[in-house]
């Protein structure tokens, strides 16, 4: 178990990295609202998220995000993740992350590998780890993946896709036996993109559930649906960062 001082010492160690690195490839902040609109999940939520790149050698780069988020939770949950990425390209990069998450008395761990691309046109980033905690009782992974792309100049569409599973989290009914339940958040995303790095968006999106036996397929009877909007500042290249956090506490804020 770790506390909050734990993720801040780590946030600034990631973020005073540049101080002794060779180069800072990127760095990208953003604030988004969420709301909820089902009749018996009426919630809103914030976040502020911020991130750097550092470049280690031609071919190498660490980042480091934080991310706080607000509104309706009991207590507020902050993430920081640090990450390690061979540099495919200078906009390209494969690595591998670790989470750090914390919301009251709960906290959590995320490990796991990555991928990320960006030009001035397109992002696409997609990821797969595991959660350590002491808080929760089961095996949970977590893998996401999002996608933007131009189709106007400014102007871009998206779709972003996040999940955790539960390993043998569900039990259907009339059999013992049980299988791997899975929340998931599916989401459409509008991006206008100004001069200077600066850009705004707006997202629709839906939270769910589901299972699967050999022969049949459970999922939610009702998804949650929600709207989001926001704005980011970039620098160094058109996307900023090409990874972003990877949280638990922070899932469909």
């Amino acid at each position: 178990m770790y506390k909050t001082t734990t993720i801040a010492a780590l946030a600034i160690a990631s973020f005073a990295t540049p101080t002794i690195a060779q180069d800072i490839n990127a760095a990208s902040v953003s604030a988004a609202y969420t709301s909820y609109t089902d009749d018996n999940f009426d919630s809103s939520f914030t976040n502020l998220e911020a991130g750097i790149e550092v470049g280690l050698a031609s071919a190498f780069a660490i980042g480091g995000n934080l991310a706080v988020y607000g509104g309706d939770l009991d207590d507020g949950a902050a993430n920081a993740t640090v990450h390690g990425m061979y540099m495919m390209s200078p906009d390209t990069a494969l690595g591998g992350f670790v989470g750090l998450d914390s919301k009251g008395d709960f906290d959590a761990t995320l490990y796991g590998i990555e991928f990320g691309t960006g030009s001035e046109s397109t992002r696409a980033e997609a990821y797969y780890g595991v959660i350590d905690s002491d808080d929760l009782t089961g095996d949970f992974s977590v893998a996401g993946f999002s996608f933007e792309f131009a189709i106007a100049p400014s102007f871009t569409l998206g779709i972003g896709y996040e999940a955790f599973t539960i390993a043998d989290g569900f039990t259907p009914p009339g059999t013992t036996v049980s299988e791997d339940l899975t929340y998931s958040d599916t989401s459409l995303i509008a991006r206008y993109l100004f001069e200077g790095g600066t850009s705004v968006f707006a997202e629709i999106g839906q939270v769910g559930f589901s299972a699967a036996t050999d022969d049949t397929l459970y999922v939610s009877a009702n998804d949650l649906e929600y709207f989001a909007i926001g704005a980011e500042y970039a620098f160094g290249r058109a996307t900023g960062t090409l990874l972003g956090e990877r949280t638990f506490v922070g899932w469909g804020l």
